[in-house]
């Protein structure tokens, strides 16, 4: 009788830590899934950056060649 109880405890233990891990693995599993979606629009963020960059820099140049159309 007390071994069965005794088994039937380390079975219960045993099924609680088994939760736990899976629980935990799924944690990391949906924490990398975060990781990855927060890269990707890092990313995307930092070509939009580059984006403005380029459209700045293209109309200072097209400012100057009309000054220089204006000029002439």
């Amino acid at each position: 009788n007390q071994a069965v109880r005794n088994v039937k405890a380390q079975i219960d233990e045993r099924e609680q830590l088994l939760e736990a891990l899976t629980d935990f693995k799924r944690k990391q599993d949906r924490k990398k899934e975060y990781q990855a979606e927060l890269k990707e629009k890092q990313e995307k963020k930092d070509g939009l950056l580059q984006d403005i960059s380029t459209l700045r820099d293209e109309k200072e140049t097209i400012k100057m060649k009309v000054q220089q159309l204006k000029d002439v």
